[in-house]
């Protein structure tokens, strides 16, 4: 083995990046899931919730497990990459499998079987795909501190994978709006294909990241500890404590938002709205989308510049206090306008208002999204400090039992919420009409407003009260880092040691005898 420098180089930091942007291409689709399958499938909304409960269920049960296994996995490649490696491309396939439904199950939809036969497709490529991607994610998530103890080259590659998403979320996102803003049969199957061929492309930035990207052997334990010790050091750790919640509620809040794109776009700025009178163009889309595109430049600036002037949890605690704010101006914006007639479509009566609160709330959720990682390489160094022990993996699957669970809740509620305020599946003999308007305009505008906007800013809310008791601020990390680096630095001159020794010439030739 090769003695290893400590400074990692931008090949490394972009190959660890990358690994973010099949992830992005997956969620962007993986988003309009549960539109797609109850708005466009007609899967009805209690097949969705009785898969959501056994997704749920599974979810909270295999991160814990698949966590373990990988702290316990020994190779000459480290603890994660084997893992990323063998399983990327079954996460892959999982993915494409997940929107491949027979395209004839949508018009006989109404049919007993053909419920049956779509709740068992929706279940099972669910849990398949939650499945594959708890194993390669939990292995992604958990590199960041094996690869690096460093807080900046932690924020770089962070930073890298968050550009890396941004771009793999806007390209791949392009598509859901093009195909099912205003779907019909021909723009679904348009939408599999592209599935078919983000799942390939996807692939790509896997192999050039199992390349460049190496893990640290002098971090690798060379003893494992049991799962209940483990659990149990876990939920002991404070900071841990603060971390799962605030996982789950960034999770609910990207869900909620993303999962509703397509239907923010329509209803909340009128583009290619089949009820409207003169429905938003292209141009006037991009218009309102200004505000958005300047809060997110203002967002990046933010992110880099806060934690240099002051610490990670004064950041995260303003990016909350952003998103309360910006979500509650886009609630209030997106709110039919007074005196609005039952059967008449207008655009909400400020949809510049609700542009302006996306554009105050995205900064927030860019921070969210960077500093993810990070907070829990913190976590699991602080972890090293209180028990003598690394264990990246088993933080990251344990950190998913309240995540997981949120995105189950958040795929039953929002649907719910739209279906309560009248806004009820697409009618498969009109497929160029995208909904059906069961109460009125004016609620279903609400509707969308309550689920888009109203329900993240209040979950932005609880994650601010949450996150106020977090430990670990600025002079607490430099403490911990100066401990973990004296550390790390003997175990490192050990395990370089080593590896000389195992190349030395007496050696090779005893091996070759």
């Amino acid at each position: 083995m090769q003695k290893r420098d400590n400074n990692l180089s931008l090949k490394e930091k972009l190959a660890f990046g990358g690994g973010q942007l099949p992830g992005a291409f997956f969620m962007s689709f993986f988003g309009q899931i549960q539109i797609f399958y109850v708005y466009w499938m007609r899967l009805n909304i209690l097949y969705v919730t009785i898969g959501q409960v056994i997704y749920m269920i599974w979810n909270v049960v295999n991160d814990p497990i698949f966590g373990i296994l990988q702290d316990r996995t020994r190779t000459k490649s480290g603890r994660y990459i084997p893992w990323i490696k063998w399983f990327s491309p079954l996460y892959t396939v999982a993915f494409i499998l997940l929107f491949l439904v027979p395209p004839e199950w949508r018009l006989t939809a109404g049919e007993i079987n053909t419920q049956f036969l779509l709740f068992l497709w929706y279940m099972f490529t669910l849990c398949l795909y939650d499945t594959f991607f708890t194993i390669v994610y939990l292995a992604y998530s958990a590199l960041l501190p094996q690869v690096s103890h460093n807080f900046k080259e932690r924020t770089e590659m962070s930073i890298y994978a968050t550009i890396f998403g941004a771009v793999g979320g806007v390209v791949s996102e392009i598509f859901p709006l093009a195909f099912l803003t205003n779907p019909n049969a021909e723009k679904i199957g348009q939408f599999q294909i592209c599935v078919v061929i983000f799942g390939v492309i996807s692939m790509l930035a896997w192999i050039f990241m199992v390349k460049y990207v190496k893990e640290r052997h002098e971090l690798i334990p060379e003893k494992h500890e049991s799962f209940l010790k483990n659990i149990k050091y876990v939920f002991k750790n404070k900071a841990c404590r603060v971390y799962i919640i605030y996982d789950g509620l960034t999770v609910g809040i990207n869900e909620a938002l993303m999962g509703l794109i397509t239907i923010i776009i329509a209803w909340t700025f009128g583009f290619e709205n089949p009820y409207a009178a003169m429905p938003t163009d292209i141009v006037g889309l991009i218009l309102f989308f200004i505000p958005v595109v300047i809060g997110g430049v203002i967002g990046v600036i933010l992110q880099l510049y806060v934690p240099k002037r002051w610490d990670l949890k004064t950041l995260l605690i303003l990016d909350y206090v952003l998103m309360v704010c910006g979500f509650f101006i886009a609630f209030f914006g997106a709110l039919p306008p007074p005196f609005q007639r039952y059967s008449i479509y207008l655009l909400p009566q400020g949809p510049w208002l609700t542009s302006i609160g996306l554009g105050i709330g995205l900064p927030g959720i860019l921070g969210s999204l960077i500093y993810l990682m990070p907070l829990n390489a913190d976590v699991v160094d602080y972890d090293e400090i209180l028990t003598g022990a690394r264990r990246e993996s088993v933080y990251s699957g344990i950190n998913c039992i309240f995540s997981k669970p949120m995105s189950s809740i958040v795929a039953i509620v929002v649907p719910a919420i739209l279906l309560a305020f009248g806004l009820l599946p697409v009618d498969p003999l009109a497929p160029l009409e995208a909904f059906q308007i069961g109460s009125g305009f004016p609620s279903a505008i609400t509707g969308v407003a309550v689920a888009s906007f109203l329900f993240p800013a209040i979950m932005a809310l609880i994650g601010f009260v949450c996150f106020l008791p977090y430990p670990l601020g600025k002079k607490k990390l430099v403490e911990i880092r100066a401990v973990l680096d004296a550390k790390h630095a003997g175990e490192k001159e050990k395990y370089d040691e080593k590896a000389r020794g195992d190349q030395s010439p007496e050696t090779s030739q005893s091996s070759s005898k």
